[in-house]
């Protein structure tokens, strides 16, 4: 291949990628502030839903390691995101009855009236999108996105240092 049509290729392929760099900063940036727009009139972000989210699925009594490891996030980012809640009054911890090193977190009252108003008007929200946009494309998208992200992270992990 001479050096124009590798430069081609390389022009083609960075306009490519640096349009998949821009799609991933708007998800960044403009869903997460669309996401956070409800769950800040309770002072949470989406994010803390989320936790609250695993707590409630996990029977309303889990811990911050298991948290942690569910989420795919360090020990400590899940420590600050229960410290808030817990500041908030929307979990409370208390130590295992066998084991007093293991503190479970569960949702409060009010912990739990305020997931269960958020949890609606998600999915409100997504039931809006999915009525808008059409079902199949919606799952098709989620179902590419996965696929895509899954594979992008599995060879980012397996590739060798930078050429």
């Amino acid at each position: 291949m001479d050096a124009t049509n590798k430069s081609d290729l390389i022009g083609d392929s960075w306009s490519d990628f640096m349009e998949f760099a821009g799609l991933y900063r708007w998800l960044i940036n403009n869903l997460s502030e669309s996401m956070n727009r409800e769950s800040q009139k309770y002072g949470l972000s989406f994010d803390q839903f989320l936790v609250m989210h695993e707590i409630k699925n996990n029977d309303n009594e889990t811990t911050n390691s298991a948290l942690a490891d569910k989420m795919q996030v360090s020990r400590s980012a899940i420590s600050r995101q229960c410290r808030s809640l817990r500041k908030m009054a929307f979990i409370a911890e208390q130590s295992d009855e066998k084991d007093q090193r293991i503190r479970r977190v569960h949702l409060t009252e009010k912990g739990l009236q305020v997931y269960h108003h958020l949890l609606y008007y998600y999915l409100d929200l997504y039931n809006d999108l999915k009525n808008e946009v059409g079902k199949d494309k919606v799952d098709a998208t989620i179902g590419q996105s996965k696929e895509i992200f899954e594979r992008m992270v599995s060879m980012n992990l397996n590739r060798p240092d930078a050429k």
